[in-house]
C-alpha cells in the first residue's frame, strides 16, 4: 500500500504535471476509503479518473518531451502505453464483474505502478524541464 503525503512527492519542475502527481497521490486515500467501505460505486470513480488520468496527462506530459527534445521520450511513451493497456484491463474487470477485493487489488497495484513511474521516470525529466523552461 502506497501511502505518501503530498508534500513527499518529486517535483519534475513544470507545475501543471506536479499537480496532477499530486491528485494521483491523493488517490492512494479514495482507494482506501473505497476499500473500508466495500463499495464497488466508489472504484467505478476511481477507474474513471486513471482514464482520464493516462490519457490527459500522459498525452500532455508527452507533448512537452516533444517540445524540449527529451532524449528518452520514446521509452517514456512506452512505459505510459504500459500503463494505459492496465487501465483498460481493470476497466476490463469492472465490466466482468470481478470481485470486489480483486478489483481493488489491481486498482492499487496500478496506482502504485504509476508512483514508482512518476518516482523513477518522470523524475529523470526534471532537468530537461528546468533547462527547457530557462529558455
Amino acid at each position: 500500500m502506497t501511502i505518501l503525503a503530498p508534500n513527499a512527492i518529486i517535483s519534475v519542475g513544470d507545475d501543471q504535471i506536479d499537480n496532477h502527481h499530486k491528485e494521483l497521490f491523493f488517490l492512494t486515500s479514495t482507494l482506501d476509503q473505497a476499500c473500508k467501505d466495500q463499495k464497488r460505486s466508489q472504484l467505478i470513480s476511481i477507474i474513471e479518473f486513471l482514464e482520464t488520468y493516462v490519457m490527459e496527462h500522459f498525452s500532455e506530459e508527452e507533448t512537452l518531451m516533444k517540445k524540449m527534445n527529451y532524449p528518452h521520450h520514446q521509452h517514456h511513451q512506452d512505459e505510459h502505453e504500459v500503463l494505459r493497456n492496465q487501465v483498460n484491463k481493470i476497466r476490463t474487470q469492472y465490466t466482468q464483474k470481478t470481485p470486489f477485493n480483486e478489483l481493488a487489488l489491481s486498482i492499487r497495484k496500478l496506482s502504485d505502478q504509476i508512483i514508482t513511474h512518476i518516482y523513477t521516470i518522470d523524475s529523470q525529466m526534471a532537468p530537461y524541464i528546468e533547462e527547457y523552461h530557462e529558455q
